[in-house]
């Protein structure tokens, strides 16, 4: 049988190194992973600003006592200039619902509670999983100062938060303790608000926990003193508060929605 020569040539002459050089020419090439591409969001989403979270976001804000947290949920949910009239569905799960003006607002507006259990989740994947994604309702859920429930355990709180963009397209969650916050949900949060922070310890861990996506610009410096160094900033005014969209490649951070701060422009 009449011996095939890798070089194409008609008798084949070649030395044993031009063999080995062609039959390495002829390996595949390594397989590569491509992109999966996900459904698109929501057209009514495309119009937002680009300073405020893009969907899906997981939103976690940070906060003490008169921090002004309820305000800034009002806002998001209730200014046109922000996600008025986005969401068909906005499930509120608020313990100052009766008690104070905001509250009362949300509870006027929107599907609200002022008890959580984990059966609130559990219903909202049920009724979202019946849609094809492109078809689904557009959803928002708030969970604000659930102060009864301890992040930190293996409930669907926080379980959600790994599984939340399968269902809902915003998932709020506001809170006055940030250590009592589980791994899950801090790792799986794409945008952060804080806001004035009383307690030093609260404001450390935040400190340490998202410092180090914040180098300076160089990318010498301590990413923690730099993250320290903008929320100061943030804070000369009353009810501000740093915005961190980690969303973006690299994070950025605002003053508010209003200034971009890092990286500077």
């Amino acid at each position: 049988m009449e011996k095939v020569c890798p070089n194409g040539k008609k008798v084949c002459d070649c030395s044993p190194e031009e063999l080995k050089q062609a039959k390495m020419k002829k390996k595949k090439r390594p397989p590569k992973v491509y992109k999966v591409k996900d459904p698109e969001p929501s057209a009514r989403f495309e119009d937002i600003h680009e300073n405020l979270p893009s969907m899906p976001s997981l939103l976690l804000i940070i906060g003490s006592v008169r921090s002004a947290k309820s305000n800034l949920i009002c806002n998001l949910l209730m200014n046109p200039e922000m996600y008025k009239d986005m969401f068909d569905i906005v499930k509120v799960v608020s313990t100052t619902l009766h008690s104070c003006h905001k509250g009362k607002l949300l509870n006027k507006y929107f599907e609200a509670t002022d008890t959580y259990s984990d059966d609130i989740i559990e219903e909202i994947k049920k009724s979202q999983s019946q849609y094809e994604a492109t078809e689904r309702p557009t959803f928002c859920l708030v969970l604000d100062d659930v102060l009864t429930q301890d992040f930190s355990k293996n409930n669907a709180v926080s379980f959600f938060s790994t599984r939340f963009r399968h269902y809902i397209d915003m998932y709020i969650i506001a809170t006055q303790s940030f250590r009592a916050v589980s791994g899950l949900i801090r790792n799986n949060a794409t945008d952060i608000i804080i806001t004035k922070q009383q307690n030093q310890k609260e404001l450390m861990k935040i400190i340490e926990e998202y410092g180090s996506m914040f180098p300076t610009s160089d990318g010498a410096g301590d990413g923690e003193k730099n993250l320290m160094k903008m929320y100061q900033e943030a804070h000369k005014e009353r009810f501000s508060f740093l915005y961190l969209k980690l969303s973006e490649n690299p994070p950025h951070a605002f003053i508010r929605f209003e200034e971009q701060i890092y990286p500077k422009n």
